[in-house]
């Protein structure tokens, strides 16, 4: 059966394919399910996909090991088993699967993504106070011309004002000049 291009089988077809009864397999996927695996379903019937399968048979294997017990063989298995390189994780009804490397590569890239735009806002904030330095800079040089303007003016009038009151007191009236040539 297929769906979603995805080839599937139902428990019975599992159950005979691990070589077990449809009750163990339904007891091992309720553990399963209370330790957070969830499978997609199809009119309240499980489906069984590639992954599903390939769980299940880990789970036989330790069992058949005789070291664990179901529930500690599921745990290990979803949780802590280094060969278990896929993340399930159900969201309305769909299972979405990431394999470790995919997942990383999915955080670096957040991560990535985070400071890329912390950085970005940083060089906003810089930017923004270098062109306020700039203005305060700019007004302070502005405001020093304008008074060294002023002050070059005062001079000149000054000057000005020293060069009329030597030329009148140089400056002899009509008859003098007139007379003492």
């Amino acid at each position: 059966m297929e769906e979603n291009d995805r080839t599937f089988l139902y428990a019975q077809a599992v159950a005979k394919e691990l070589d077990i009864s449809t009750s163990s397999l339904r007891r091992w996927c309720g553990a399963m399910e209370k330790a957070g695996y969830s499978f997609e379903r199809h009119k309240d019937a499980r489906m069984f996909f590639e992954n599903d399968q390939k769980v299940l048979k880990q789970i036989k294997q330790r069992l058949e090991d005789g070291q664990e017990s179901l529930e500690t063989a599921i745990y290990n298995i979803l949780h802590l088993d280094p060969e278990d390189h896929t993340i399930g994780t159900s969201t309305s009804g769909a299972k979405i699967q990431l394999s470790v490397d995919e997942l990383r590569q999915l955080i670096s890239s957040a991560v990535q993504e985070g400071v890329a735009a912390s950085n970005e806002r940083m060089i906003q904030a810089m930017d923004q106070k270098l062109s306020d330095h700039i203005e305060m800079m700019d007004k302070i040089k502005m405001k020093q011309f304008r008074q060294l303007m002023d002050d070059k003016q005062q001079q000149i009038e000054l000057e000005k004002g020293q060069n009329e009151v030597a030329a009148t007191k140089e400056k002899k009236p009509l008859w003098k000049r007139l007379l003492f040539r």
